[in-house]
C-alpha cells in the first residue's frame, strides 16, 4: 500500500472544480501499490458535484461511447462522480475503481447489474473500504 496521499502524483486527472479530489488521492494512497499504479496511470475523473445534474456515480470505457472519445480521455477509462455524502466518498471513489478492476462491461439483464454492484462492494470492501451500494 501507498504511505501517504503525498505520494500520489499530482498529475491524476480530475476535470471539475468540486469535492472529490481529497477523496480520490485518500483511495489511491490506500490501494495496493499494484492497483494505485493502475489508477494512476489509467483513469480519468470527472467531478460534477455541486452541479446537481448528476445523482450518482459511474463508470464508463471510452468504447462504450458511440462516438470518438474527447482528446483529453485517450483511450483512459472514465469515473464520473455525482452527489454523494461525504462520509461516503472514500467508498464511492473505491466501488468505482473495482468496476475497471474487475473488468466490469454494462450489464445486460438486472441481475447482472446487481451482481457486477454485490462484486464491486465485495473488491472495495476488501481494499479497506466499507460500504455498500445505494441501488436505484
Amino acid at each position: 500500500m501507498q504511505d501517504s496521499s503525498d505520494d500520489i502524483p499530482d498529475d491524476i486527472e480530475v476535470f471539475g472544480a468540486g469535492d472529490w479530489l481529497d477523496p480520490i488521492r485518500e483511495v489511491i494512497a490506500s490501494l495496493p501499490d499494484e492497483v494505485a499504479d493502475w489508477v494512476v496511470d489509467g483513469i480519468s475523473f470527472i467531478d460534477f458535484s455541486g452541479i446537481g445534474s448528476v445523482a450518482a456515480s459511474v463508470s464508463a470505457r471510452p468504447s462504450m461511447v458511440k462516438s470518438e472519445p474527447p482528446p483529453i480521455f485517450p483511450a483512459r477509462l472514465v469515473i464520473v462522480l455525482g452527489e454523494a455524502e461525504a462520509s461516503r466518498m472514500q467508498f464511492v471513489v473505491a466501488h468505482e475503481i473495482a468496476h475497471h478492476w474487475l473488468g466490469h462491461r454494462p450489464a445486460n439483464t438486472k441481475a447482472g447489474y446487481e451482481t457486477q454492484e454485490r462484486e464491486a462492494d465485495a473488491q472495495a470492501n476488501e481494499w479497506g473500504f466499507a460500504g455498500e451500494s445505494v441501488r436505484v
